[in-house]
């Protein structure tokens, strides 16, 4: 028998005495009452492992056979609290997870931290938990948890920044998503939720009494967030509709700097389940990809083998050359595609799948979970 079996082995008796809870077989030296309920355990398991039970169980602190009470947590969560600290395991569920991330917090126990974070970062995350996930991952500091929200929330953007949950966020958590979020495509989506989660505080704040001017309000509620939001990278249509309408927001030079900027126009592809994809139009004709999309925006041909959603016209190619370059850090392109005479159109294709003679419309990005399909339609704005 080799050296870690033998220390194994002696931390399987002393887990197996915890488990008994015999007070004549087990030699525990400090017991716990949590709602009435007594646990017996010993300190030399726990003090050289969280400094908070070191503290806790000094004589400076406790008189020698006086159970120590726990008010902050019910009895079965601190037991498997303990269970972890004698064994390495304990049972965890989405019932416990929340209390025993802060108990692994309040005693300082980096590995049972870890161990909760294991367990959260596998979740099944829906628009119901994933923004208090964000909220946990920030108060407990769990970079994991946080790296895995965000991405989540990253990818299935407009749905989440547009829900209801999204309007009743604490700022801090708010602003927290705009700078994580700040480089993505997405702008027009991030500004209409952000406006309308300072419309909702508005609204509270003036319901409450405090102030007059709902405009006002809004103004103060989504003032520190404006300058973290692309503008300049917004589509015209969307700026004429929406922005200009919130012109309150802004001073005559920064509303006048936005519009002078936006002079460019998006393909947007959306799927059978309302999932998006879209790109800024780079090629060097507008008014000839205008015409192309806005003539076949219903009429989508699916190709599984090779994974391509084509929509045919009889336009035939520009004559001014496209801006764009084939790029391997690229996913997806919206490409004219000409290359069989019998099958012309516009084209979304992977980045392995465009060749030299394609013509390159746009770069392309799409939502977590977009699936091309012959229920793809397209449009420009």
């Amino acid at each position: 028998m080799n050296q870690q079996q033998i220390i194994f082995n002696f931390q399987v008796e002393r887990f197996e005495l915890f488990k008994a809870q015999n007070l004549e077989t087990g030699k525990f030296d400090v017991a716990f009452d949590i709602g009435g309920k007594i646990l017996y355990a010993h300190k030399f398991i726990l003090c050289p492992i969280s400094s908070t039970f070191e503290a806790m169980l000094s004589d400076r602190w406790t008189k020698v056979g006086d159970p120590i009470k726990i008010e902050e947590y019910f009895h079965d969560d601190f037991k498997q609290f303990l269970t972890f600290l004698y064994s390495g395991q304990c049972q965890l569920s989405n019932d416990n997870i929340f209390a025993m991330v802060d108990i692994a917090e309040f005693y300082g126990v980096q590995a049972f931290k870890k161990f909760c974070e294991e367990l959260l970062v596998q979740t099944e995350y829906t628009v119901d938990n994933v923004f208090l996930m964000v909220e946990l991952a920030k108060t407990y500091s769990l970079k994991k948890l946080e790296e895995t929200v965000t991405k989540f929330i990253s990818d299935n953007f407009a749905m989440f920044f547009k829900s209801p949950q999204f309007q009743a966020l604490p700022k801090s958590t708010v602003k927290f998503l705009i700078e994580v979020n700040q480089e993505t495509p997405m702008q027009e989506e991030m500004f209409e939720g952000v406006f309308q989660w300072a419309e909702k505080q508005a609204k509270e704040s003036l319901e409450a009494g405090n102030g007059l001017d709902l405009n006002g309000a809004i103004k103060d509620a989504i003032s520190e967030f404006l300058p973290l939001i692309n503008f300049k990278s917004m589509n015209s249509v969307f700026l004429i509709k929406f922005v200009v309408k919130k012109s309150f927001l802004f001073s005559g030079d920064e509303l006048s700097d936005i519009l002078w900027a936006s002079n460019k126009l998006f393909a947007k592809v959306t799927d059978k389940n309302g999932k998006v994809m879209k790109g800024e139009i780079q090629c060097g004709d507008a008014e000839w990809v205008t015409n192309i999309i806005q003539s076949v925006k219903n009429r989508a041909f699916y190709e599984p083998d090779h994974d391509i959603c084509r929509w045919d016209t009889v336009l035939p190619r520009p004559s001014k050359p496209s801006k764009l370059i084939k790029s391997d850090k690229v996913e997806w392109y919206l490409i004219y595609d000409d290359y069989d005479t019998e099958d012309i159109g516009i084209t979304i294709t992977s980045q392995e799948m465009v060749i030299d003679e394609d013509y390159l419309i746009a770069e392309m990005s799409a939502e977590d979970g977009f699936e091309l399909s012959e229920d793809c339609k397209i449009e420009i704005y």
